[in-house]
């Protein structure tokens, strides 16, 4: 749960109350600039237009810049996150408004330029239920990309989807990109043996994919046994 701040001239009694400003930034954590900036993104990515929503995107990443990663992390990951994960806790928009995969996609992007856990939950998040192969896949190789504080939760939901796209026998590109995924998180974390991925990577080796693809799943499990 984030601390409430107080600020100068705010009686503590005054805090949890609603203010002018957005409600999902703790009071006195962000310049009034900022806010007023989260409220224009809101505003944008409530529209349902894709055009609209990417533009919000792009104003955060181009507010990471101008602000401090630090501000920004604040004031749009909540809203990031809600649009990813259609909850819409913050956004006012109705449940089962589908967000397209160019905007998913670049709603990635900015969790990864804005970093910090909250984010790398959703990436996860994305990995394992996101009805798109091309978002699952590019939210693995985000977690890969940029090193995080538990890189043992990115392994594994990686290892736990490379095995859901052998078993229901999703497309070879899918496959591809989850297992250049955890090959590359298998350097961050301890006990690299998770038995999900091993399983996987039995599967794939013994499969009818190209013979590049059984190689490479034959050689990183051969890797994971020798260590």
């Amino acid at each position: 749960m984030t601390a409430m701040l107080l600020v100068p001239g705010l009686a503590a009694d005054d805090v949890g109350q609603r203010r002018d400003g957005p409600d999902w930034i703790p009071v006195g954590s962000v310049s009034p600039i900022v806010e007023r900036r989260a409220l224009e993104t809101r505003a944008r990515l409530e529209s349902r237009s894709p055009r609209l929503q990417q533009e919000a995107l792009g104003m955060i990443r181009s507010d990471i810049e101008t602000y401090g990663r630090a501000s920004m992390r604040i004031a749009a990951t909540p809203l990031v996150v809600d649009l990813l994960g259609l909850e819409y806790r913050i956004l006012e928009t109705p449940r089962g408004h589908s967000v397209d995969v160019p905007t998913r996609l670049l709603a990635l992007r900015v969790l990864a330029d804005l970093g910090g856990d909250p984010a790398r939950r959703q990436l996860r998040e994305s990995v394992r239920i996101d009805s798109d192969e091309t978002i699952r896949a590019s939210a693995a190789q985000l977690l890969a990309s940029i090193p995080g504080s538990e890189p043992d939760a990115d392994y594994h939901t990686v290892g736990d989807a490379l095995l859901r796209a052998v078993r229901r026998r999703d497309s070879e590109q899918e496959i591809a990109r989850l297992l250049t995924a955890a090959e590359r998180l298998s350097g961050r974390v301890w006990n690299r043996e998770y038995p999900p991925l091993l399983e996987s990577l039995i599967e794939i080796s013994g499969g009818s994919y190209s013979s590049s693809i059984r190689r490479r799943a034959m050689s990183f499990l051969e890797d994971l046994s020798e260590r």
